[in-house]
């Protein structure tokens, strides 16, 4: 059976969670995230904003998400664990 060790990472922007990512992968084998903003698409959830439950809608009366200002991304690993990682989560 297969470990998958998700590993949900923090920051202010974008480029920020690609600085990390890239620094976590110095000396590993296979990178995260490299130049050019680049990622490993099979192992890292692109950044997304980080929301929190906002109001309601008066009209449809569905719940809001509200953006918190920071940005997410999440690694996935499998059969593996990355000390790197679990020093960034938040």
């Amino acid at each position: 059976m297969s470990a998958i060790n998700t590993y949900l990472i923090r920051a202010a922007s974008p480029e920020e969670l690609h600085a990390a990512l890239v620094a976590a992968s110095v000396g590993k084998a296979r990178a995260f995230a490299w130049d050019a903003d680049r990622f490993d698409d099979a192992r890292v959830r692109l950044p997304y904003p980080e929301t929190s439950p906002g109001a309601t809608d008066p009209e449809t009366g569905a719940a809001t998400e509200a953006p918190t200002g920071m940005w997410l991304c999440e690694v996935v690993l499998v059969n593996e664990e990355d000390a790197a990682l679990v020093a960034m989560q938040g």
